[in-house]
Parts: C-alpha cells; sequence; structure tokens
C-alpha cells in the first residue's frame, strides 16, 4: 500500500501541510510464533462473545443458529439452511456487509471480504477452518462494511478499572510510516469520548477495544 493514497495520509496534510517526514523502508526481524504463544495468551484473558456488546456499536445485528443448523453447517448442507439463509438475507439486506462468528473472524485464514447476501456469507465462512472449530458458538455478527479500515487506522485500547491506561496500533508489524505526533491529542481525545459513551452500556471495568478511526479520525468500535 501507498501511505500517500490513504485518507489517513490526506487528513494530515490537510490540516498541517505537505512536509510530513516518511520514513522509508522500515525493517521487521523475522518473527515466528512459540509454541506456547496461545496457552500464554490465554492465562490473562477470557474472551466474550460479540453478542453480549453488540447493541454498543450502531446497526450491528445478530443472528442465531440452532443445534441442529449448526450440523448443517458444518456439512455445508445448504438446501437444509434454507431458514438460516433467509434470516441472514434479511439481516444483510442486500448491502455489502462484514460478517462473522460473535467468538471469530476469517482473519487468522484469510483477509475479511465484504459479502451481500446469505448463501455468499456462509460460503465464504466456511472455507475458514477457524469458522469450522468454533461454529458451536451459535452466532453470526453482521455489520455494515467499510472500505476505509486498514492496518494503518486500527487500534487497541487498553482499559483498567475503567479508565484507559494505553493505546496502541493493532498492526504490530506494519508501521505507520509518518508521525503522529502532531495528531495524539485529537486521536486520544476521541478515542475517550469513544468509550465514556459506552462504558455505562456494558459489563466490563477492565476490557480490550479494537477501534478504527474513520475520514474524521472519529473512533468506531
Amino acid at each position: 500500500e501507498n501511505i500517500r493514497d490513504t485518507f489517513m495520509y490526506k487528513k494530515i496534510v490537510e490540516k498541517y501541510g505537505d512536509n510530513i517526514s516518511i520514513q522509508n523502508n522500515v525493517q521487521y526481524g523475522e518473527h515466528v510464533m512459540s509454541e506456547k504463544y496461545q496457552e500464554i495468551y490465554y492465562l490473562n484473558y477470557e474472551f466474550y462473545y460479540a453478542d453480549k456488546w453488540a447493541h454498543v456499536v450502531p446497526d450491528m445485528k445478530i443472528v442465531k443458529y440452532s443445534k441442529t443448523e449448526e450440523e448443517f453447517l458444518k456439512n455445508k448442507d445448504y438446501p437444509n439452511l434454507k431458514n438460516l439463509l433467509s434470516r441472514l438475507d434479511d439481516a444483510i439486506q442486500n448491502q455489502k456487509c462484514f460478517i462473522k462468528l460473535v467468538s471469530c473472524s476469517t482473519k487468522h485464514d484469510f483477509k475479511p471480504i465484504p459479502v451481500t447476501d446469505g448463501l455468499s456469507a456462509l460460503e465464504y465462512l466456511l472455507e475458514s477452518p477457524k469458522i469450522n472449530r468454533f461454529l458451536d458458538c451459535g452466532s453470526f455478527l453482521i455489520t455494515k462494511w467499510h472500505d476505509d479500515i486498514s492496518s494503518y487506522n486500527e487500534f487497541r485500547v487498553f482499559i483498567k478499572n475503567s479508565n484507559i491506561i494505553g493505546i496502541s496500533q493493532q498492526s504490530i508489524f506494519v508501521s505507520i510510516p509518518f508521525s503522529y505526533e502532531d495528531i495524539y491529542e485529537e486521536i486520544i481525545k476521541n478515542i475517550q469520548k469513544l468509550w465514556d459513551s459506552i462504558k455505562d452500556k456494558i459489563e466490563y471495568k477492565d476490557v480490550i477495544l479494537d477501534i478504527w478511526l474513520d475520514e474524521n479520525l472519529d473512533a468506531n468500535l
């Protein structure tokens, strides 16, 4: 990707001018995941299905499926999934949507793509080995597709005792190749605004949020 073609770069140029320092040829050493990675990762984290917080995301929908339908999904038995396909069509409404399980997405197997109907959604999801392993969660999550979400504008926000204690770039092996120093204050302010708007509507006091910044630098969950 060319950083100069992203809306984040254009937004900063619009606000601060074009004399922005670009870091070229950022290099990273080879990284290999430890065999103990998952064991360590799960020591301090408890994962909650997304249907417990979907109500704080505008226009997010949850489509549940039965244990019988779960078996049909495992076997890709689409003729016996007509009712579920109809419910998915009603939720998607022929719009470009992002779909995942309430427990996980396809991103660890392949890049997410937009879907526009129930059948294309299931065909896409069931190609993912991870999705197939977690079908027992019982629900799909559907929300509007955003073309402008990228590794350059995704952040992870760390909350402790209902207070923001840290903000990190989401993609740690992709460098944002320009300085945010002039707009840190605005980004932090907008992330704080998002947290203030949802913290009383969810049950968590210690939580990690995945957020993205839109073209106005507003934070979205």
